[in-house]
């Protein structure tokens, strides 16, 4: 059991919660358009289920408890592999797919993501979420 600070986990809870209340909305728009969302109309499933930003929230939130306040790239690069592996369907971006994969097949995580969007990097908004 890794020893978190309580206002880690709280911070944690709330990302998690928000996320996955969040995502929920996510489908009404693809399948009822905004016209559900301007009506207020509840999605009917009753699973809630968190993304990619609060997946890779808890491994930053781990690695920086093992490592004592100081982030291990390479540990969290592969981190972040690991657990797109036990799980790919929580909303990674398209391109995130491909690097997450070459990671956890061992291409060095420097390399992977130099190469992403003709060598400018992530133009998403993931660092953000994790911040």
């Amino acid at each position: 059991m890794i020893d978190v600070p309580t206002a880690a986990l709280d911070s944690l809870y709330g990302l998690a919660f928000g996320d996955a209340f969040g995502d929920r909305w996510f489908g009404i728009l693809r399948t009822q358009g905004p016209a559900a969302l301007e009506a207020r109309t509840l999605p009917p499933e009753p699973l809630w289920r968190w993304s990619d930003d609060t997946a890779q929230a808890l491994i930053l939130v781990r690695e920086l408890v093992e490592g004592g306040g100081v982030v291990d790239q390479d540990r969290l690069a592969l981190g972040f592999a690991a657990a797109y592996a036990e799980d790919t369907h929580r909303g990674y971006g398209a391109s995130m797919h491909d690097v997450l994969r070459r990671i956890g097949a061992g291409e060095p995580w420097q390399e992977v993501v130099a190469g992403q969007f003709g060598g400018q990097g992530s133009w998403g908004n993931g660092a953000a979420m994790r911040a």
